[in-house]
C-alpha cells in the first residue's frame, strides 16, 4: 500500500519551524539515504542543485497509527511524502518507510520539520521530530581532462549519491552505498576509453545484487567519457562490490574501487 501525505506550515499543533542553516550537530543528508527510527538524527542537512530535489527514506510503522508528517513553508519548498508498507506481506505489523522528497523554490536554506505522530491525535506532541535543512548550491564547473593531473584532496570514504558523475581525481578509496527497498542506484564514473582505460566489475555477491556497466564515449550528448553503472539489489543484506579501472586485458595494472553496500530490500 502506498499513499501520499504532507502539510503546510502551522497545521500540526505544537510544532514550529526554526529558520536558519545547519547547526554543528547536524548530520549529512544525501540522496537515497535511509534512516531507522532508532538512529535517525534530530537534524539533517544537505545540498541540491537549483531546480532539483533530494530524496531519502525514514522507517515508519503505520500499523501502529504513527506516520511521518512534514511541516514547512510552501513558498520556500515543495515536500512530498510517499508512505510504503513492508515489502513482505507475510510479515504482519512489520515497519515500512516514508520516502521524503524536498525541492527548494528559493536560493536559501529551506527548513522542513518531520514529525512522527498519529494524525488522529493532533493535540498530542510528536514522539519524534527531525529538522531537515536543504540548501540549493550552484553546480561547480566540470573539471577538464587537463585538471586530472593535479593532486586533489579527497576523503578515504564518501557517500555515493545517485545520478552523479565522479571524476577520476575525486574518487575516494571506498564509497558508502545505501539503497532503500524498491529502488536501484545509478551513477557515473569518468573513464578514458581512448587510452584503453575503462571500468569493469570485480568481486561481488551475485545473489545479493546485479551490476550493469555501460560505456558512454564523449560526444554531443556528454562532454566526458564515462561508465554508467547500475546496482540493482536482489535482497536485503550487506556486502562489498569491487569495480576495477584500467586496461581491459591487463588485470595486474588495474585500480580497485570498493563500494560498501547496505541494501534494505530488493528493487522493484
Amino acid at each position: 500500500m502506498m499513499n501520499f501525505r504532507n502539510c503546510a506550515m502551522g497545521i500540526v499543533v505544537g510544532v514550529g519551524i526554526v529558520a536558519g542553516g545547519m547547526t554543528a550537530s547536524a548530520a549529512p543528508l544525501v540522496d537515497d539515504a535511509f534512516f531507522s527510527l532508532e538512529t535517525v538524527p534530530a537534524e539533517l542537512s544537505g545540498t541540491v542543485r537549483p531546480g532539483s530535489e533530494i530524496d531519502f527514506s525514514i522507517e515508519e510503522n503505520m500499523t501502529t497509527g504513527y506516520s511521518w508528517v512534514a511541516v514547512y513553508e510552501p513558498r520556500e519548498c515543495r515536500v512530498l511524502l510517499e508512505h510504503k508498507s513492508a515489502t513482505d506481506p507475510a510479515r504482519c505489523g512489520a515497519p515500512g518507510a516514508a520516502v521524503v522528497e524536498i525541492r527548494p523554490h528559493v536560493m536559501k536554506p529551506c527548513v522542513v520539520q518531520l514529525c512522527y505522530m498519529r494524525e488522529f491525535e493532533p493535540n498530542v506532541p510528536p514522539v519524534k521530530k527531525v529538522r531537515c535543512v536543504v540548501t540549493p548550491v550552484q553546480k561547480k564547473a566540470e573539471p577538464s581532462m587537463r585538471s586530472l593531473s593535479r593532486p586533489a584532496e579527497v576523503p578515504a570514504r564518501a557517500p555515493l549519491r545517485a545520478d552523479t558523475l565522479t571524476m577520476l581525481a575525486d574518487l575516494p578509496n571506498v564509497f558508502d552505498v545505501t539503497i532503500v527497498p524498491g529502488m536501484d542506484l545509478d551513477f557515473d564514473l569518468e573513464e578514458s576509453p581512448e587510452k584503453g582505460l575503462v571500468w569493469s566489475t570485480g568481486k561481488y555477491d551475485p545473489a545479493l545484487c546485479h551490476i550493469r556497466v555501460h560505456h558512454e564515449k564523449a560526444g554531443a550528448l556528454c562532454a566526458t567519457s564515462r561508465a554508467e553503472i547500475e546496482i540493482r539489489p536482489l535482497k536485503a543484506g550487506k556486502g562489498i562490490v569491487e569495480l576495477h579501472y584500467g586496461p581491459e586485458k591487463d588485470k595486474l595494472d588495474r585500480k580497485t574501487l570498493k563500494l560498501d553496500c547496505t541494501f534494505y530490500g530488493p528493487a522493484r
